[in-house]
């Protein structure tokens, strides 16, 4: 697979057709992506939210769906086709640490699907001080998303369970963001799982340390 600026398609299928976009699905909390969203466009990307997507899921190669599925937002309209397999693309799915219960039970109904769960956990809390914080680089592991990146900047997140491991937390080495490549037989579906959104949103003031991990996101093959 290949995915460097443009739609996943099978290796060997020659010339890419139709370049890729990204969609920052932020559902009924709508979490303020605005660092992450003018990364991506600043490498010519199309980027678009749950306000602006065309409509079409297979118009996006890089889903963000953070904090899913809280304050009642229950499935997206695209959701469907991810259950069914029949998108081709990377999905990053997080859910948050323990006080957001809603976001954790979903995104466990959900590991029939993606292959990781969550466990309820405030790892590394940011208390007593309140959003927004600087987050700190917690230890990743060795993996292709994660090359060139020592660490990820994230606070408090809930554990995950499952798939490969991508990165630990920065006391007690708990896992905290995992992956896990299904392959559809149209290319595959890539779900990086993460026990918290703040190493995507502006919740974590110094949230653009990331942004090397992001580069990988889009880069990176979705079977590497």
């Amino acid at each position: 697979m290949t995915f460097k600026g443009w739609r996943f398609l099978p290796r060997g299928c020659g010339k890419c057709c139709k370049k890729g976009q990204v969609l920052l699905w932020r559902g009924p909390y709508t979490v303020f992506m605005e660092t992450i969203r003018g990364y991506y466009e600043s490498l010519n990307l199309t980027v678009h939210d749950e306000g602006t997507w065309s409509g079409v899921l297979d118009d996006y190669g890089l889903v963000f769906w953070p904090l899913a599925a809280d304050l009642g937002g229950g499935d997206p309209s695209w959701w469907s086709q991810i259950v069914n397999g029949s998108w081709t693309g990377r999905l990053v799915f997080t859910a948050e640490h323990s006080p957001w219960t809603e976001s954790i039970a979903y995104v466990n109904a959900q590991s029939g699907t993606t292959g990781v769960g969550i466990i309820s956990a405030s790892i590394d809390p940011w208390y007593p001080r309140l959003p927004p914080v600087e987050g700190f680089p917690a230890p990743t592991v060795a993996n292709p998303l994660t090359a060139g990146v020592e660490s990820i900047w994230m606070s408090a997140t809930s554990k995950t369970s499952g798939g490969t491991v991508i990165a630990k937390t920065l006391t007690g080495a708990y896992d905290w963001m995992a992956r896990n490549f299904v392959d559809n037989g149209l290319g595959g579906t890539d779900f990086v799982v993460c026990g918290d959104s703040n190493p995507f949103d502006d919740s974590l003031t110094l949230v653009s340390n990331n942004e090397a991990f992001w580069k990988n996101l889009w880069d990176v093959a979705l079977d590497a």
